[in-house]
């Protein structure tokens, strides 16, 4: 009788590279096949000739495998077998928000808010996320898998550049469930578009006059925002919430300019009439991946609503819309999950936004029941608080211009107690270099450094702090000299664009 589908020899085999570890058990014997990997064609590429050819090659010139072959000399079907192998990968790098050492100390403060003492992440029940993205009526570019006798899909438009867009506010929360698993709120306030609906001004082939049609709008400012407030998500939050968890409920959303204030006195009336206790809350400036929609809800959204045909604004407000519900609350609650695993990594980066996320199985865990409902944050993330001085850059004393005598015009003994010892240590020389410019000092500057209201907007100038060149958009609020936005500090200023800041020279 067989016992195994094989022959006597390939048993034999087995057993007699076995047999060492059978006898003695401190031996490791390896009795699997030693044909793979040792067998077929042997390789031109050693694992060393691939890391020294990658190393010798720019990372701008890895972009593509036929580049990288060119640039490496591996040929590209050689090259293509190394990534099927696993031994070089293909990596997608996106753009991230430059943040400043002020915006990383906010940001490690407001992570560190949702760590309970226990250790335990706050299960952000009574968080609502609010934000605005705009979708589009179609893609210019659009993947199809076609048979071999199929035709190629023929999609015209007037004009790429201009694709017809629909701005929409969407709110969400984090869903609930009771003990069965039964579904008590699924987390899906609301989502609406900022669209006018007109009448139509003269006839067309279309339609008539006086048609009603929907005109997107094509600026959201502040008033659009706070009628969407009042009118639509505060209701709607009042209308849905469980009433079980009305003790406060937090709307969050970003800095953009088209938000309403915090403290805006109708929003707050609104929010408290009827013994409720709601507020509104701002996140971190440059914080995108801190909000529930701009981390992976409004990505699934408009995943969906790309393979949905929309011919006109009703159509594509209609389909964004259905997507939004079709959606469902496990992916929602799952992105709530995600973010706690954000706020972790962002505490372990010190503020910062390079990090990668671990891989959760949370399809796997929810299957089988042991899906937490909120995580434990690891304790050596809680002391690592990131301070200005050790997250700013460093002004070195090689790259400080040279300073030269100090002259007044109001007396000669001032002209004296002004003067810097040029003989003085190194330290001594940065310290008095990077004191802030006033109108009684002149310090020598890099070349084609000027004040912002000595330049005009169309013309480079260089920048105060890295000699390099620059827009004249940003300036220092001290020395009034242009300057990086990354030149400076932005702590407790304005941030925008053209806003003034606080250039390291003068800050130090």
């Amino acid at each position: 009788m067989r016992l195994f589908p094989f022959g006597k020899s390939q048993i034999y085999k087995i057993w007699r590279r076995a047999k060492p570890g059978v006898l003695d058990p401190s031996i490791v014997c390896n009795y699997h096949s030693l044909k793979k990997g040792n067998s077929g064609r042997k390789k031109k590429y050693s694992a060393k000739d691939t890391e020294d050819a990658l190393n010798s090659v720019r990372l701008e010139d890895r972009s593509t495998l036929r580049s990288l072959a060119h640039h490496s000399g591996i040929p590209t079907t050689s090259a293509w077998r190394l990534v099927k192998e696993k031994m070089i990968s293909r990596h997608t790098s996106t753009m991230k928000p430059l943040l400043t050492p002020a915006n990383k100390v906010a940001r490690y403060k407001y992570c560190k808010s949702f760590v309970r003492p226990d250790g335990m992440f706050h299960d952000m029940m009574d968080r609502v996320h609010i934000d605005e993205k705009w979708f589009y009526l179609a893609t210019n570019k659009k993947n199809f898998y076609l048979l071999p006798d199929e035709n190629p899909p023929l999609r015209c438009t007037k004009s790429k550049r201009f694709i017809t867009k629909v701005m929409f506010m969407a709110t969400v929360a984090r869903p609930r469930w009771d003990h069965n698993r039964r579904c008590l709120f699924d987390g899906k306030i609301g989502l609406w578009p900022f669209v006018n609906v007109e009448a139509a001004k003269r006839n067309s082939v279309n339609r008539p006059k006086g048609t009603l049609e929907t005109k997107a709008m094509t600026s959201v400012r502040k008033e659009h925002t706070k009628e969407i407030l009042l009118e639509y998500i505060i209701p709607e939050i009042k209308r849905r919430w469980p009433l079980r968890h009305k003790n406060k409920i937090v709307i969050q959303q970003d800095n953009a300019s088209p938000h309403p204030a915090e403290d805006d006195p109708d929003l707050v009336a609104a929010m408290t009439e009827g013994d409720w206790n709601i507020c509104i809350e701002n996140q971190t400036p440059n914080s995108p991946d801190l909000n529930v929609l701009d981390l992976g809800y409004f990505a699934s959204i408009q995943s969906l609503q790309q393979k949905k045909n929309s011919r006109n604004i009703d159509d594509l407000i209609f389909n964004v819309q259905d997507s939004f519900e079709e959606l469902s609350n496990e992916s929602l609650d799952n992105i709530f999950l995600t973010l706690m695993m954000v706020m972790e990594e962002v505490m372990r980066d010190k503020g910062g936004n390079n990090f990668k996320l671990r891989h959760l199985s949370k399809a796997k865990l929810r299957k089988e029941g042991r899906l937490p409902l909120q995580l434990v944050c690891d304790n050596l993330v809680l002391d690592q608080e990131p301070t200005l001085a050790q997250d700013g850059p460093t002004v070195s004393a090689q790259n400080i211009p040279p300073v030269v005598e100090i002259t007044t015009t109001t007396s000669t003994a001032a002209t004296t107690e002004d003067t810097v010892d040029t003989s003085s240590t190194d330290t001594d020389t940065a310290q008095s270099s990077i004191a802030p410019a006033n109108d009684n000092e002149i310090i020598d500057l890099p070349d084609g450094a000027k004040k912002i209201d000595d330049c005009s907007t169309s013309v480079l100038v260089t920048c105060r702090v890295c000699a390099l060149p620059v827009q004249p958009v940003h300036y220092c609020l001290h020395c009034k000299y242009v300057c990086h936005v990354f030149c400076g500090y932005t702590d407790g200023l304005e941030e925008g664009f053209g806003k003034p800041v606080k250039c390291f020279l003068c800050a130090l």
